[in-house]
C-alpha cells in the first residue's frame, strides 16, 4: 500500500520523537524521552489555545481546559480529553508524568503510528528470542523526494545553537526538551554542543519565552529530572 506523503508541519511531540529514535534501529536513545514527549504535547495544546496555565499558591501552576474543541490530531485530542475529564485541577508536572507513563498504547507508540501514517517512519514487527513481540520504527528513506524531516529539524536546531539571536519559540521548545531528556547529544554534533554550551544552557532555560509556554517547559524539565533521579536511585 503506498504511503501518504508527509505534507504538514510536524507537531512538537513528533519532532521530539524523531530526535529520540535511532534512525536505522528504530529504537530509543534515552529512557527519559516520554517526559519530553509529554511536555511537548502539553506545550502544543497551550500554543493552540486548548489549554491554559493557572497560577496557584506559591509556585504551583495548574492546567485547565481553555477550549475543548478537538484539534483533529489524535494524540493532542487524547491529552485534551484527559485534562477535561479529570474532574479536578492538577499541576502541570502531574500531567507531564501521567501522559509520559501511559501504557497500552504508550504516548510514544501513538506518536510513532501517526508518523508512520505520514510516511516519515516505517513500522516493523518482530520477536525477541522468538517470544517477546517488538515493534520498531526506523526512519523512511526519502529517496530524492525532498529533505528528510529529521535532517531539516536538526539543521534548524544547529542553526539556533550557532547563532546569537533568539530562535523562534517552537525551536527553543524542542531544544530545551531534547536537552533535558538527554536526546539532543545523539542528534547534534557533540563538538558544537561543547563549543556552544553556554548558548545551549541559555536556550534550555527558555529565557526568550514567557508565559504559559515557559511554565510548561520548566515543569516538563523538572519531571525529567525527577524521573532521572528516581531511575538512578
Amino acid at each position: 500500500m503506498p504511503r501518504r506523503p508527509q505534507a504538514r508541519p510536524l507537531h512538537l511531540h513528533e519532532e521530539i520523537l524523531l530526535l529520540a529514535l535511532h534512525d536505522e534501529k528504530g529504537t530509543f536513545h534515552s529512557s527519559m524521552y516520554p517526559y519530553a514527549l509529554a511536555g511537548a504535547v502539553i506545550t502544543e495544546l497551550l500554543l493552540e489555545g486548548r489549554l491554559q496555565v493557572v497560577h496557584g499558591r506559591g509556585k504551583r501552576r495548574y492546567l485547565e481546559v481553555a477550549n475543548p474543541t478537538p484539534t483533529g490530531d489524535p494524540v493532542l485530542d487524547h491529552a485534551l480529553s484527559r485534562v477535561e475529564g479529570s474532574g479536578r485541577r492538577e499541576q502541570i508536572s502531574r500531567w507531564v508524568s501521567r501522559l509520559a507513563t501511559e501504557r497500552r498504547p504508550s504516548l510514544a507508540h501513538r506518536v510513532a503510528e501517526d508518523l508512520v501514517e505520514a510516511g516519515v517512519l516505517d513500522r516493523q514487527e518482530g520477536r525477541i528470542l522468538g517470544i517477546f513481540r517488538r515493534v520498531r520504527f526506523p526512519a523512511v528513506s526519502q529517496d530524492g523526494r525532498g529533505q528528510d524531516p529529521e535532517e531539516a529539524l536538526v539543521a534548524r536546531l544547529e542553526a539556533a545553537l550557532q547563532g546569537d539571536e533568539e530562535p523562534e519559540p517552537r525551536t527553543a521548545v524542542v531544544l530545551a526538551l531534547a536537552h533535558s531528556a538527554g536526546i539532543l547529544r545523539h542528534n547534534v554534533d557533540r563538538s558544537l554542543l561543547k563549543a556552544r554550551k553556554k548558548r545551549l544552557d541559555e536556550l534550555a532555560r527558555m529565557d526568550g519565552v514567557t508565559g504559559a509556554t515557559r511554565d510548561a517547559i520548566q515543569e516538563a524539565q523538572a519531571a525529567v529530572m525527577a524521573a532521572t533521579v528516581a531511575a538512578s536511585g
